[in-house]
């Protein structure tokens, strides 16, 4: 992969990767919140990036109880957008917190689908963006947070 920061502008809308677990969502009976911010925007490979929401949205699904809640909100902080994902699923323990980055690493209670790759193929998109993530455990779950550098004005 290349260096995606030189890509066009994209839109922070991650609306058609939140369409996509909608579904599952409903299945699960599982309250989805999405909170954004529309006048914003970030530069990259669009593609890319929606992939990598996608499979963030997807684990945030996925690892919800049934009834859970799953939020996603953003927010502008200086010259970045802070993207926060958040579920109801149990707090991991702290030392796993940047092992789930690592390919193939999987947290031990989770059993069923997955390789362990989507959050380390994820960290790299957002690295290429200049961008960081990282995860952390909430009063009321866990969280998946990104930073991603806004679009700057082009006169």
């Amino acid at each position: 992969m290349s260096d995606a920061g030189s890509g066009s502008g994209c839109k922070s809308d991650i609306g058609q990767p939140a369409a996509t677990v909608g579904p599952l969502a409903k299945a699960k009976n599982i309250n989805f919140e999405i909170d954004l911010l529309q006048e914003e925007h970030v530069t990259g490979d669009e593609e890319w990036l929606r992939a990598a929401f996608k499979n963030l949205l997807e684990n945030a699904v996925r690892h919800t109880e049934h009834g859970g809640d799953v939020h996603v909100a953003m927010r502008r902080e200086d010259t970045s957008l802070v993207f926060e994902i958040t579920n109801s699923h149990q707090q991991i323990e702290p030392r796993e917190l940047e092992l789930i980055f690592n390919p193939f690493y999987r947290v031990k209670e989770n059993i069923g689908e997955g390789t362990g790759l989507g959050l380390a193929i994820t960290r790299k998109i957002i690295t290429l963006h200049h961008g960081e993530i990282g995860a952390r455990n909430v009063p009321k779950g866990f969280q998946v947070w990104i930073t991603l550098p806004i679009e700057e004005t082009r006169i």
